[in-house]
């Protein structure tokens, strides 16, 4: 017996062995000198990558994105893909607005090699090496290459003047992972996915441009300096000017090198014009992080607080994640940028921000960045919930510390409409993904970038996710999810981990059996959807007997909360979930009500039977946002007028207007003056909603009545 037991252990020691060593990942290593030409707006390169294989694969080629060629014409998948979201801009653009890549000329170890752009995608290549690459081979890849730089309105890679946004500019090899080669398209909705490794990069510019870039600046004592000076002179002005002109070019050159480690991108901004506010930070650790701030004129009153947002952010997702090890952070203004409100290693790119709380969100989301995408690898495209979704979660709780008295009113609407008062800000999440839901219009998490309607990227990618996990703390406990996160964190860090890797992870950590985020909630479009159909209530006994039914697909866990008589939370109680029905025990107590998620914290499709019993109605003129415990009526005045029936004056009444629900009816009783009688229509339909193609199936009755004249009278010709 003991033998057996031991031979066992010793079989599955193995097994996990060797499936810990079955991950790998490439090294990529790269030397890049570049001018830029600000009148040309044009970028003169070489290159030098030394590529390592760490893959148990013998490679016989390489792919690589040329992604700047998205730009060359209205048929690349970047122009497709704008043409299927009815954006024309591009298509109909002047060549001169366009951009390339070109002038490349490969060769490995010294000697040339045969490649070509894919026939699909011309911001693909194949290099067809002259030997093998074997296992633990190392290859020196060298090319020039020229970059024509599009205008920035179309998308990331740009300028708009002479301010350059110098991202995803150079040749870039594609991730080869355990699913072979990750070669894809540029587009414009969807991310990317590269290669860890160092950059040295030497760029050089007329003396006067300012830059913000990945990495360190290197042995440039008079840069730093000079930057030095203009935070001086930016910290003490009172007023910024208003105009936004650019001043000439200096006929003196510079040359800045930026070194980084453990990055998989370099992006670099360059202007004239940029104000620059500098700060530090200290990590717990000790560790202090050199603070960045690159602006114009414009917005200039809100951007002299961006050092603030800058620190906390740094500080908050190396609270709530893991360490900031780099030694920089530095984030620019690009107002005029379509590809404004991206992040880079190092750097972000921010847009037009309306006031102070909208900078800040914005700056601590492309900032958390660095940990969503930056240090934990995602591939972007194929499961862009991983870093949008998984930052949004984040970014909720950061927004929750330090803004804990906004409502849905003050972060979606701006007025007190719909009495969006009486919600949280994280209620948008919620509201604008009920919508959705509703109306079956939701799609799996697990889908690539560019498979999501432009809707449901924002409102999906983002915000599902971030509601997910809210959920899942919420289960796990605040202090068991932040370690868990952490932990996962310390794992993962410089690597690129799938989906699976998170599910198994988290699943090992806490113990927990995560399908039905991992598997339903994420990897298919099914919703939670729990109500209390009664209880009971024993003498003397110290429990409710509370029965709970699971009408949606999703065995979710769930809690239940003892309320007061304003609806506060008393006591909470979670349990695991399960199909169908079943009677569960809740603590006694001097509850006014039962309620499932009183601190609405799940993603519940239906609340309205949240709570056991009769909900009595209320009536609201026009819409308002649903309240839960209740149920609503709708109305609204209406008017009509015909032939016979003359002026007609009545009401609307209606259950449902922005969020659909499964039974909808309105009915419009409308008096005549005229006939002194009651006339009006209604309706009353059942949804089905389907999978698939079809969206929803209606069934229902309508009906309507009205005076009108049998005798039809024939036309006169004469």
């Amino acid at each position: 017996m003991k033998k057996t037991t031991l031979l066992i252990l010793f079989f599955m020691a193995l097994l996990h062995v060797n499936a810990q060593s079955s991950y790998f990942q490439q090294e990529v290593n790269y030397e890049i000198h570049v001018s830029l030409n600000d009148t040309a707006h044009s970028l003169s390169a070489n290159i030098i990558i030394d590529y390592t294989n760490n893959s148990p694969n013998t490679l016989d080629f390489l792919m690589f994105h040329i992604w700047p060629n998205a730009y060359k014409e209205p048929t690349t998948a970047l122009g497709e893909q704008f043409l299927d979201m009815g954006n024309t801009d591009f298509y109909y653009a002047d060549d001169s607005l366009r951009g390339y890549m070109d002038s490349l000329d490969f060769t490995v170890d010294g000697k040339p090699i045969k490649w070509n752009l894919t026939e699909k995608n011309i911001d693909i290549a194949r290099l067809e090496l002259n030997k093998p690459l074997k296992p633990g081979e190392t290859i020196k890849i060298k090319t020039p290459f020229y970059v024509k730089i599009p205008s920035s309105e179309f998308s990331r890679l740009g300028h708009s003047g002479q301010s350059y946004q110098i991202t995803q500019w150079y040749p870039k090899p594609a991730v080869y992972d355990k699913n072979g080669w990750n070669a894809f398209p540029y587009l414009n909705q969807g991310e990317f996915y590269s290669e860890f490794g160092r950059f040295d990069v030497y760029i050089t510019v007329p003396k006067n441009y300012v830059i913000g870039a990945t990495g360190d600046l290197m042995d440039c004592q008079a840069e730093e300096q000079w930057l030095d000076s203009i935070a001086d002179a930016t910290k003490r002005k009172s007023r910024y000017a208003d105009d936004l002109e650019f001043p000439e070019s200096d006929s003196v050159t510079k040359t800045l090198h930026y070194h980084q480690e453990k990055v998989h991108d370099f992006a670099w901004f360059a202007d004239k014009r940029f104000h620059v506010l500098k700060g530090e930070v200290e990590l717990k650790s000790g560790h202090k992080v050199t603070a960045w701030a690159m602006f114009t004129n414009e917005d200039s009153d809100l951007w002299t607080k961006s050092i603030t947002y800058l620190n906390r952010s740094i500080k908050w997702y190396s609270q709530q994640v893991g360490e900031y090890p780099y030694n920089q952070v530095t984030v620019v203004q690009g107002t005029l940028s379509a590809g404004a409100g991206m992040e880079y290693p190092n750097v972000t790119i921010i847009g037009g921000a309306g006031d102070d709380r909208s900078l800040d969100n914005v700056i601590m989301h492309e900032v958390g960045h660095n940990w969503f995408y930056g240090m934990l690898g995602f591939n972007e495209r194929q499961h862009p919930w991983m870093d949008e979704g998984l930052n949004t979660y984040i970014e909720s709780l950061y927004m929750d510390k330090y803004y804990p008295n906004e409502s849905l009113a003050d972060a979606a609407l701006g007025i007190n409409v719909f009495n969006a008062k009486t919600y949280p800000q994280i209620a948008e999440y919620y509201f604008s993904n009920l919508m959705q839901w509703r109306r079956n219009l939701n799609q799996s998490l697990a889908l690539p970038a560019q498979d999501f309607t432009a809707m449901n990227y924002g409102i999906a990618v983002y915000q599902k996710t971030g509601l997910i996990f809210r959920y899942l703390q919420a289960y796990l406990g605040e202090k068991e999810a932040r370690i868990t996160m952490r932990k996962f964190f310390a794992e993962w860090q410089f690597k690129h981990p799938q989906p699976e890797d998170m599910k198994a992870f988290y699943e090992k950590e806490t113990g927990k059996d995560l399908a039905w985020l991992f598997d339903d909630l994420i990897n298919s479009t099914k919703n939670v959807d729990y109500k209390i159909s009664g209880r009971n209530e024993k003498k003397d006994a110290d429990s409710l007997i509370v029965k709970v039914r699971n009408s949606g697909k999703v065995k979710a866990p769930f809690v239940i909360s003892g309320l007061d008589e304003d609806g506060d939370v008393l006591v909470s109680q979670w349990y695991e979930g399960f199909d169908g029905a079943q009677k569960v025990k809740f603590p006694k107590g001097k509850y006014k009500s039962l309620s499932l998620d009183g601190n609405k914290v799940m993603t519940d499709v239906y609340r309205g039977n949240d709570k056991a019993g009769l909900k009595s109605p209320r009536l609201v003129l026009g819409w308002t946002l649903p309240k839960d415990e209740k149920s609503t009526l709708f109305w609204v005045p209406a008017m009509g007028w015909n032939s016979y029936n003359k002026f007609m004056l009545g009401a609307a009444f209606y259950n449902s207007l922005v969020f659909e629900k499964k039974w909808q009816y309105m009915v419009m009783p409308l008096y005549s003056f005229e006939q002194h009688n009651w006339n009006g229509s209604f309706s009353l339909f059942r949804n089905f909603y389907a999978k698939g193609q079809t969206q929803r199936i209606s069934m229902g009755v309508t009906g309507r009545k009205y005076n009108y004249n049998s005798d039809y009278i024939m036309p006169n010709d004469e």
